[in-house]
């Protein structure tokens, strides 16, 4: 009778969650890789499973999962904006996930994400700038907007000090006004970032 009080994790009990019914969540995770210079990374597909079964978990999740799209190895720029249109309703919260090889512009100062179908001698033409993601979140009307890049490069998204290699590259990619969380580990099962978020 004198232990410490029980923790209840309910998402009703925790306070300044999403409104599930007004708030969306984008997963995008690529494993699987046409070019050989792009190695597989088979954990990629196994965050998006992971995490969106975590965020929509009926007593703990914080997101619907009818508002939830997982988008495993997208082959272009088009699925992705698909997925902003889908998600235009979504007012409170818009949580956009991204894991998969990122790769940097010759002129070493543009953050791209990379796609199955993504060619790294013609990435600005099939791979997604970062700056093209953060103009669809500056788009959006939801008053809370999260960006996770689960990626190499990803201090880029922040400032070129944060980017490892990248930080000799010059410039960093347009601001947003969104929280931006970026890191990068060696894939296991999960990412060791998307361990902690699972």
């Amino acid at each position: 009778m004198g232990g410490a009080p029980s923790i209840s994790r309910r998402r009703d009990d925790i306070p300044n969650l999403p409104d599930p019914s007004r708030s969306a969540a984008i997963l995008i995770g690529v494993s699987q890789y046409a070019d050989e210079d792009l190695p597989d990374l088979p954990a990629a597909a196994d965050n998006i499973r992971g995490l969106r079964n975590a965020l929509t978990d009926p007593l703990f999740g914080a997101f619907a999962s009818v508002n939830s799209v997982a988008l495993v190895n997208p082959t272009d720029a088009a699925v992705i904006g698909g997925a902003f249109r889908a998600a235009a309703g979504a007012v409170d919260t818009l949580l956009v996930y991204y894991a998969g090889h990122a790769l940097v512009s010759a002129q070493g100062n543009e953050l791209y994400l990379g796609f199955s179908e993504t060619d790294p001698r013609k990435i600005a033409s099939t791979a997604l700038p970062y700056e093209t993601i953060s103009e669809m979140l500056a788009q959006s009307s939801a008053r809370n907007r999260v960006l996770i890049l689960d990626c190499c490069y990803n201090g880029l998204a922040i400032q070129p000090a944060l980017a490892g290699a990248a930080a000799a590259f010059g410039r960093k990619a347009p601001a947003i006004d969104a929280y931006v969380l970026t890191s990068f580990s060696d894939y296991a099962r999960y990412s060791a970032f998307t361990t902690e978020l699972t």
